[in-house]
């Protein structure tokens, strides 16, 4: 890092004072310290290794380059502050910061999703924002939020927001808020992870591997087993847009459409998979044997070299 030399950002940090009646007073100059200089040091630096390992990945890493450079630049606007950096990556963004002073409701962003008109949905831990580019719309429990804190957020086909919290789940069509909740005589209190759109229905992914459903805006079940003593690693939805859950019996449980089940085993292909993502029309799957990509209508592995 040190050959690279030191790192110089335009953005200065700044403290808020706020007033007994809960007003802002002043913003005021704040010094960074020597320690922040040195995380931001090694962030960057993380980020420059995965972009070193990614470029010696043997299979096509084009994916790969597009979320990372994805997620870094909405990691450096939203956290860092970031006005200039590197050349490498000035040449490609206009970076700014966005903070609370300019209308987040937290500093913390979980998670962020587009919509069809452009505009940046953003939860936090502090409310859901939406960005238009200019300006930013918050929204809180006092709106209709279910709760404040929000780990993912996934639009449907109708264009309907739907709001993951810890233990629920908030519908938004634009005008009203609609909340969904464990029923009372649901068996214990499960976090819920992500939703996702299947066919008519929403299908909702709780820890540690129950899954629920919502139809027509009703609760259809809450807390089903995906299957019987089974659990759920991780969850993606496929290029044909069925949902494909990584059970811990070295199987993948695809759940298409039309609401059939089916399911595919890896025993005899590789050990076990670590990551599964979408490549172009494929099905790729990171395992500890290398890539494959997998025909779900087959039921076919297929090494990626």
């Amino acid at each position: 890092r040190l050959s690279e030399g030191s790192l110089d950002f335009e953005t200065q940090e700044v403290k808020v004072v706020i007033n007994k009646d809960g007003a802002i007073e002043s913003i005021l100059p704040k010094a960074r310290l020597d320690s922040m200089r040195i995380v931001e040091d090694f962030m960057l630096l993380a980020n420059k290794c995965v972009a070193i390992h990614i470029d010696n990945v043997v299979c096509n890493s084009a994916y790969y380059c597009r979320r990372v450079m994805r997620c870094l630049f909405f990691f450096i606007v939203f956290f860092l502050g970031v006005r200039t950096i590197h050349p490498l990556f000035a040449q490609q963004y206009s970076l700014r910061q966005y903070t609370v002073v300019d209308g987040l409701p937290q500093s913390q962003v979980n998670t962020l999703v587009e919509d069809q008109h452009g505009y940046l949905w953003i939860g936090t831990n502090g409310g859901l924002a939406c960005f238009d580019g200019r300006d930013f719309k918050t929204y809180t429990t006092l709106d209709g939020l279910l709760s404040n804190s929000i780990t993912s957020l996934t639009i449907d086909s109708h264009q309907n927001l739907w709001i993951v919290h810890p233990r629920g789940i908030t519908k938004f069509d634009g005008v009203y808020f609609k909340k969904f909740t464990a029923p009372a005589q649901t068996a214990g209190v499960r976090r819920v992870s992500r939703v996702f759109e299947l066919g008519d229905s929403l299908i909702i992914l709780s820890r540690p591997g129950v899954i629920g459903k919502i139809f027509n805006d009703s609760i259809y079940y809450w807390d089903k087993p995906v299957a019987e003593n089974k659990m759920i690693y991780f969850a993606q939805r496929t290029p044909s847009m069925d949902v494909c859950f990584y059970l811990n019996d070295s199987s993948f449980l695809i759940l298409s459409q039309n609401g059939k089940r089916k399911v595919i085993s890896h025993r005899k292909i590789f050990g076990r998979a670590l990551n599964i993502l979408n490549f172009d029309t494929d099905l790729l799957i990171e395992t500890d044997s290398g890539f494959y990509t997998l025909d779900i209508e087959k039921s076919l592995f297929t090494r990626k070299n």
